[in-house]
């Protein structure tokens, strides 16, 4: 889900990680993997239970997107979120939850 405000983009992700992985990690490989796009990482939920595998807890994030010099482009965002995606899987192990 996406929503635009101000010249910053806005969108939410669920991820599974293991039940260890800490969330302030989640945000930091985020952050790293993000710059300069990725204004803001936020987590907003967090679950554990029917549906998410045993070990396992699902933790819901919001990301705030931001480039100074131009309006962003759908296909922009998808990028950003490719690589970070990939980032979460090297750093925590998180799969993006179905």
């Amino acid at each position: 889900e996406r929503a635009a405000d101000g010249g910053a983009v806005a969108t939410t992700g669920d991820e599974v990680v293991d039940r260890a992985v800490e969330a302030q990690d989640i945000v930091a490989s985020l952050i790293k993997a993000g710059k300069p796009t990725l204004l803001e990482a936020t987590v907003f939920d967090l679950y554990e239970g029917e549906g998410v595998e045993a070990g396992k807890k699902s933790i819901a994030l919001a990301l705030t997107f931001q480039d100074y010099t131009k309006t962003l482009e759908t296909v922009e965002i998808d990028a950003v979120v490719a690589r970070l995606l990939k980032a979460l899987v090297r750093d925590t192990g998180a799969v993006l939850r179905s």
